[in-house]
Order: structure tokens, then sequence, then C-alpha cells
């Protein structure tokens, strides 16, 4: 008996990977070769580097005829900022508030983070001890909450979304709103977190 099935597709396809967290289900993702041997499987990834996008094609037993297709990460409405961390003295939130008072006040951004629990932390001290509009985005909020989000960061009443790297490809900035500065949360020097 035929699949019904035209194509599989998985999102967040590095969680299948070797080298990625402990996403044990998505191990499960290298049984679609084995049951629909005949589908054709699309990967999906915002995140994956050379060497994991090598491990998801083995994972998923992606055949040798396979398209990869890669877009940068650059936004041109963006611009990016790198600052120091700062001493241990200043906690990190108190240095981004701080900068986003001082060089941005009223202006839209988005701060990236590494989890969603620093999401949901940092915007909720944003609000609560530096006064500032913010609210958190990831991949676990319902629809209607993003959508909400959303509307509200493109009307500007939200000014900051805290988000993880993973669900920012769901938030699109319209091109002629304000420019949109990004901070990277809780990143460190090489082989630091």
């Amino acid at each position: 008996m035929g699949s019904k099935f035209q194509r599989l597709g998985s999102s967040t396809s590095e969680s299948a990977a070797s080298p990625g967290a402990d996403y044990s289900q998505y191990r499960d993702l290298s049984k679609l070769r084995v049951n629909y041997p005949n589908v054709p499987i699309m990967a999906l990834t915002a995140t994956a580097t050379d060497i994991i996008v090598k491990d998801i094609i083995f994972q998923l037993q992606m055949k040798d005829d396979r398209v990869l297709l890669r877009q940068s990460f650059n936004r041109p409405n963006l611009s990016y900022t790198v600052l120091h961390k700062p001493p241990a003295k200043k906690p990190l939130t108190q240095n981004i508030a701080d900068w986003i008072k001082l060089t941005h006040p009223g202006a839209t951004g988005i701060i990236y983070c590494l989890s969603k629990d620093n999401c949901q932390d940092l915007a909720k001290e944003l609000r609560e001890d530096h006064g500032i509009s913010a609210h958190h985005f990831h991949a676990e909020l319902e629809k209607d909450e993003k959508r909400m989000v959303q509307r509200k960061w493109q009307n500007g009443e939200i000014l900051i979304v805290v988000a993880t790297v993973g669900a920012l490809h769901y938030v699109e900035k319209l091109a002629d709103s304000v420019v949109t500065d990004c901070v990277w949360y809780g990143v460190s020097g090489p082989g630091q977190v």
C-alpha cells in the first residue's frame, strides 16, 4: 500500500543532529525514511552550522538528489551593536537597560536570547525593574499571542521583543518602520556561555 504523503517536513531540524541539545523525540525523525522511503523530506533550520547540516542529512537519510537552500541571516533593516559584558558588579540586564534608554529611547528593537527561559526572564526584568516595554517571543507561544506581540511591536506598543533565534523568523518588522537594533543576551567570548 502506497503512502498518501506527497512530502514530509521537519522544522527545527538541528534538534535531530547528534551535537544538538537533548531532544530525544527528534531522533525518531530518522524513522521517516524507513517508513516512507519514496516520500521527499524537507528539513528546515534557522541555526544549523555546516557540521549540523551534514548530520541532519545523515540522520534523516536524505537522498543524493537533495537540494540545499541557504539564506543569509543578514537583515538589512537591522543594525547590530556589540557591547562588552559588564563587570560582575554590574548586572547584564542593567547594562542592556541603560544602553537602550541612553541610545534608543522610544525605539523598537530585538534582543536575542539563547533559551525560552532567558527570553521570559529578561523581558520581565526589563518591564518590572527598568520600565521598558518588553515582551518575550519564542516558538512555544500560542499563535494568538505571537500575533498579538507582533502587532503591538509593529504599532510601537511593545518596544522590545526578547526572542530566541529560532523564533525570530516569525517576527517580521515592516521595512518602512523605525530602525531596529539587535542585542545578543548572554553571549560571551569564544567557548563561553
